[in-house]
């Protein structure tokens, strides 16, 4: 593209410098003439005349080319910067720049491209097929997309590379259209989304987790308020996920827990970064129940806290049947009455 524009911009440069070679030999030419008239002695001064207005009106029209020749090379000087700056920015973008050529050959490609496929030197890439880059699971289907590029239809596609199965690249095909409507090449950009990939499906197993678990999570910010909670919470405490978002966890307060022993779980989480216990909790409904909760604090790489999780499982069944086994090994079962056993210990007996 470089090339081309400077050979037209030299062509015009060129046929500029000659009209004006031109009209100062017509200048001369008139002038010479003029001059030899004037000095006859039955010579016209209205051919003197003519040659001064013909001189007046050439110099008009050379300082036009001049003005032209120079606005001409201005504009070059411009392209030449715009070019080189397009280059310094192809050249050092973190993403793959390459053109493709009609036949599927590599036209160019950038740094970024030849450290992708692990090569120093943009000679070794020029002239290679396109396609070979890709790996054969997915060369079929890039084949086809390179037939609708050449087409005039842009794509965007992920793929594979040729030797490299761990890695998956996101790309695009842009057609390159000439002055005469048709493509001439194609331009794709491609960068390597191994990480983002591998972000998304661990999100993915997360958010699956926290969907599926039959225990209760709840998800707190910095202030412990309720940033979110999955289907299990709601099973349990009966509040649904837009009951709570927002508020305070205040309102499953039970009652039954002290200052102390919230001062202690909250001293721990400073300390340990994570608590666990049990506690006692209410439902929407009213009903009190017992939960073995544990809380984690999420912080950032600084170590400022960002989040608390909270993970929790109903044990009121282990509860009532801990007491009624208490009731049954310390109580008589006919009448109710406390037992030996009771009153002679003392932990029991209180």
């Amino acid at each position: 593209m470089t090339e081309h524009s400077d050979q037209a911009s030299g062509a015009k440069e060129q046929a500029a410098q000659a009209e004006i070679t031109r009209l100062n030999k017509i200048i001369q030419v008139l002038m010479d003439r003029a001059e030899n008239s004037a000095s006859m002695q039955n010579s016209d001064f209205g051919l003197f005349q003519t040659a001064v207005i013909l001189e007046d009106r050439v110099r008009r029209r050379t300082g036009e080319l001049e003005a032209a020749l120079r606005e001409n090379e201005k504009i070059t000087r411009a392209l030449r910067e715009s070019e080189k700056h397009n280059r310094l920015l192809i050249e050092n973008s973190p993403m793959c720049i390459h053109e493709i050529d009609m036949n599927g050959r590599i036209l160019s490609m950038n740094r970024a491209g030849l450290e992708m496929l692990g090569l120093a030197n943009e000679c070794e890439v020029l002239g290679y097929l396109y396609l070979d880059t890709v790996s054969p699971a997915d060369r079929e289907r890039i084949a086809d997309l390179l037939s609708h590029a050449y087409a005039g239809k842009a794509s965007h596609f992920e793929f594979q590379a040729s030797g490299s199965p761990s890695k998956i690249y996101k790309s695009c095909f842009v057609p390159i259209i000439n002055k005469q409507s048709r493509v001439e090449k194609l331009m794709g950009i491609t960068e390597d989304i191994t990480e983002r990939k591998r972000a998304e499906e661990a999100l993915g197993i997360t958010a699956s987790v926290f969907d599926s678990s039959q225990e209760g999570i709840v998800i707190t910010d910095v202030n412990n308020t309720f940033l979110d909670v999955n289907p299990a919470f709601t099973r349990i405490t009966g509040y649904s996920r837009e009951e709570v978002i927002g508020k305070n966890p205040r309102i499953l307060t039970s009652g039954r827990q002290d200052n102390a022993f919230y001062a202690a779980m909250w001293q721990s989480l400073a300390l340990n970064k994570v608590w666990r216990g049990e506690m006692w909790n209410r439902r929407k409904s009213g009903e009190i129940y017992a939960e073995l909760l544990s809380v984690t604090v999420i912080c950032d790489e600084n170590g400022k806290v960002q989040r608390y999780v909270g993970v929790f499982s109903d044990i009121s069944y282990i509860k009532a049947h801990e007491i009624a086994l208490n009731k049954a090994a310390n109580y008589d079962a006919l009448t109710g009455i406390p037992n030996r056993r009771l009153f002679s210990d003392p932990l029991l007996s209180g």
